[in-house]
């Protein structure tokens, strides 16, 4: 006796599958038993996606809701899938199954309730709760921390892809304080300072405490010593004036006005006391004009007043050229250089 198919009547030699031909196995879902929904949850400040019971900082959204399909979804035993392609409409996934059924090519397209649930991620709990296990302690070598400088690491700080380790970045008399998340994290940001502005790193640990699985734990403490210079500021080093050429982790180079001698200052050299900062009140920067050179001289004119100056040459320049003059306790520089 010829079997049939229960839903529509078709007979042998239609291939039967659980008392339906192909078409209908397919349309009444028997091959494919998805999910009615799938939820994605993700940390609504740092963006990352919970998969299982971990948090990927970097997925591809589609990607994930395709594995949480089909981890879901039960396959009968005749169907072996080929593919499976999703679409996000609004709150829907319509997901389309692609395969064969006892070698018979076959498709069909599912509609799944898309939930999507917003929840702080571990870290982001963390920081928002004030939790850190790293201070890095961020100072200077000369004179308090400057405004611009501070707003320069500032600006470092809050722009960097690993920011959102932060827990807390605070303004102090003598610097800046940075609370992280993560000491390997707090070492990376400690030397990515001290490679922009030169300076030095010290480690301590304080606050050793014992967790209820009985692992001990301390706050790792990162001293920060910046040397406090920018190119372009004016210093006096050892009772030269100079101006700063460049800063790096290891090394500052100034030119020094008198002479238009390039020096090489290692940072781990420095001492406070042959080096100081000069304030913007405590020099005068004139707007002049090269009128002539001659001999080792150079006569320059001010572009306001007239007045002229003679002074030896310490750098190449031209007739006609603009420079500045910097004025500072009578002595008077020549500087190609503009602040």
């Amino acid at each position: 006796m010829r079997r049939f198919c229960v839903k529509c009547g078709v007979e042998e030699p239609e291939l039967i599958i659980d008392r339906l031909c192909v078409r209908c196995f397919i349309d009444e879902g028997r091959a494919v038993k998805p999910p009615n929904s799938v939820e994605v949850v993700i940390c609504p400040i740092c963006g990352s996606v919970k998969y299982g019971s971990k948090w990927l900082e970097s997925v591809d959204l589609h990607t994930l809701i395709k594995d949480l399909i089909l981890r879901n979804t039960k396959l009968h035993r005749d169907f072996k899938l080929v593919s499976l392609d999703v679409s996000i409409v609004d709150s829907k996934v319509v997901a389309c199954f692609r395969g064969s059924v006892l070698g018979i090519d076959v498709s069909k397209d599912y509609s799944i309730d898309l939930i999507v649930s917003k929840v702080l991620c571990q870290q982001c709990s963390r920081i928002k709760s004030g939790y850190y296990e790293a201070l890095i302690q961020v100072r200077t070598l000369i004179n308090p921390l400057r405004d611009h400088l501070r707003d320069r690491i500032d600006d470092m700080l809050r722009s960097t892809p690993i920011s959102r380790y932060i827990s807390e970045i605070e303004h102090v008399k003598e610097g800046v304080n940075v609370k992280v998340v993560g000491q390997g994290i707090a070492r990376k940001l400690a030397n990515d300072l001290v490679s922009m502005y030169g300076g030095t790193i010290l480690e301590s640990w304080k606050g050793t405490t014992t967790s209820s699985s009985g692992r001990k734990t301390s706050k790792l403490t990162i001293s920060v010593k910046l040397v406090g210079l920018l190119p372009g500021d004016f210093i006096v080093f050892k009772d030269r004036v100079a101006v700063v050429d460049s800063v790096s982790k290891d090394l500052i180079k100034v030119l020094m006005l008198d002479s238009g001698e390039l020096v090489k200052l290692r940072v781990q050299d420095l001492v406070v006391k042959d080096l100081k900062l000069l304030r913007d009140d405590e020099y005068e920067l004139v707007d002049v004009y090269v009128d002539d050179v001659v001999g080792g001289r150079v006569l320059v004119k001010e572009l306001v007043s007239g007045k002229t100056y003679e002074l030896p040459t310490v750098s190449d320049v031209k007739v006609g050229s603009k420079v500045k003059l910097l004025i500072y306790r009578d002595r008077i520089y020549l500087v190609s250089i503009r602040k």
